[in-house]
């Protein structure tokens, strides 16, 4: 039998070329519980995995917090470093 097709399998096998995501999301379009939101005024709402709780910020300061952001996702710190570009820029002119 196909490993990748055994239902008692829990490894999530995907082809090479599917974007990445969480295995265990039922719909990857979908927004897992603990995302980040990124606000239209510029600000991040976050689960702060150090205090338990939510936090929101702008997103240049969150980009600043180095220990914060190394407890995100990849996704999520991708996302805050464009909506930080984008502060940076519109601070500037």
């Amino acid at each position: 039998m196909d490993p990748s097709t055994d239902p008692a399998d829990d490894v999530c096998v995907a082809p090479i070329d599917a974007p990445t995501t969480d295995p265990d999301r039922e719909d990857p379009t979908m927004k897992a519980p603990y995302d980040c939101t990124l606000h239209r005024d510029g600000d991040v709402s976050y689960w702060d995995v150090y205090r338990q709780h939510w936090e929101r910020c702008d997103a240049l300061s969150l980009f600043d917090a180095d220990a914060i952001m190394a407890s995100l996702p990849e996704r999520d710190r991708v996302r805050i470093e464009k909506a930080a570009a984008a502060q940076a820029a519109r601070a500037q002119s």
